[in-house]
């Protein structure tokens, strides 16, 4: 169904670089890289514009604009956050979406992944000391690093794209003399941040994967788990754990659905994790 058909990655931060060649090789599709695309007035992770909606709206309205702008059938569109993970809120997560729509087909393909692999980090800074300080704690230039000046806790002014340390020191310098509170962040564009992209490379795969599954009803792609259910047994005592009994799969066309026990391939959890034999 994909072989030798052009799906166009609408992006304007790089991110062809981790999708493109997913796309040729696993899907055996044509990629094509979109980058006319204004993606920062849908949100912008240094705050300056705020995201409206949800994820999955935010990645429609990106695909509809794409459609609209070049005309192309079939698109694959990103979305991603930082914040607090939902289960642990002292540790700071990544959430990617990836989203693939078929016009012809009206048809879509949506994944979401969850990862604590990120270098996501703010710093207010106070003198050029403390700024060094914060570069060697990073892999700048490797990964970016942005500043941002705020007055009475509004933004008034962001500083991207910085390729060097004298390039952000002059320009925290300037800052300085006008803004009284300076804050350093990194950079987490996916062209100025690798280990985000690498995090999208991964939700690509989950993507393709879920392309290739067909519906067991209708045959149609992206038949995959979109939900988990916790309950498997405890090893020792029977007792239900927070360990994944079940998978809930669902089709993307026609909304069947069926559940796939034990999907991790083990009947039992480890007593370690067990409430009762390990309270």
């Amino acid at each position: 169904m994909f072989r030798g058909r052009h799906i166009t990655i609408a992006t304007k931060h790089g991110k062809e670089k981790a999708l493109a060649p997913l796309v040729s090789t696993l899907l055996q599709a044509i990629p094509k890289t979109f980058d006319q695309l204004d993606t920062d007035q849908f949100g912008t992770f240094s705050g300056e514009t705020e995201r409206t909606g949800s994820p999955i709206e935010v990645l429609r309205a990106k695909t509809r604009l794409a459609q609209e702008l070049c005309g192309d059938r079939r698109f694959i569109v990103s979305e991603g956050s930082f914040g607090p993970h939902p289960a642990s809120p002292f540790i700071t997560a990544n959430e990617e979406w990836l989203l693939y729509t078929d016009f012809d087909l009206n048809h879509e393909v949506l994944v979401r992944s969850l990862s604590v692999e990120t270098n996501y980090k703010q710093h207010a800074v106070k003198s050029i000391q403390e700024l060094e300080q914060v570069i060697q704690s990073t892999d700048f230039p490797n990964n970016g690093l942005i500043l941002i000046a705020k007055e009475q806790g509004e933004i008034r002014e962001v500083i991207k794209d910085l390729v060097d340390t004298e390039a952000l020191i002059a320009s925290y310098a300037a800052f300085n003399n006008r803004y009284n509170d300076i804050i350093v962040q990194t950079d987490m564009r996916a062209h100025k941040n690798t280990l985000r992209m690498k995090h999208i490379e991964l939700t690509a795969i989950k993507l393709i994967n879920r392309m290739l599954s067909t519906c067991p009803a209708c045959h149609f792609p992206g038949f995959g788990a979109v939900s988990a259910d916790k309950g498997l047994p405890c090893k020792y005592c029977q007792a239900p754990t927070n360990a994944i009994l079940a998978e809930n799969w669902s089709c993307s066309n026609c909304q069947y659905t069926t559940k796939k026990f034990f999907p991790d391939g083990l009947k039992y959890a480890d007593p370690g994790i067990c409430s009762f034999c390990n309270p």
